[in-house]
């Protein structure tokens, strides 16, 4: 019984991805967790204030829903109402977290893909 469990744990790992979140304030002021965010393709019209950098990082291949995923659930941690994404490095390798293999990316070894974005919140 106990083996059955820890075979469906394992699997249910190794199929949610690898695909982690970081998050950099930049703003020292205290919002309450969002309940949504927004993703936005353009910066917005209206007046806006940057919160956050925040990041997804996930193996070579990583599909940009999930990524996106990672980044709007560390925007609503903060209490940011929208993200505007920067950029998609693929192939990224040196230095990075590499969360699949728990270690570091270095010397070519393994690839990720990453995403950064701004998380914004609306004034």
């Amino acid at each position: 019984m106990i083996r059955n469990i820890l075979i469906i744990l394992l699997l249910f790992l190794l199929l949610s991805g690898c695909v982690q979140g970081n998050v950099t304030l930049l703003d020292s002021s205290n919002y309450p967790a969002s309940a949504y965010v927004e993703v936005l393709k353009e910066k917005p019209a209206r007046p806006y204030k940057t919160i956050a950098l925040v990041k997804a990082t996930g193996p070579q291949g990583s599909g940009e829903a999930e990524l996106l995923g990672v980044l709007q659930g560390q925007a609503r941690s903060v209490g940011a109402d929208a993200i505007l994404p920067l950029a998609k490095e693929e192939n990224a390798s040196g230095g990075l977290n590499n969360p699949c293999s728990g270690g570091v990316v270095g010397e070519g070894r393994e690839k990720v893909t990453v995403l950064k974005a701004y998380a914004i919140k609306y004034q």
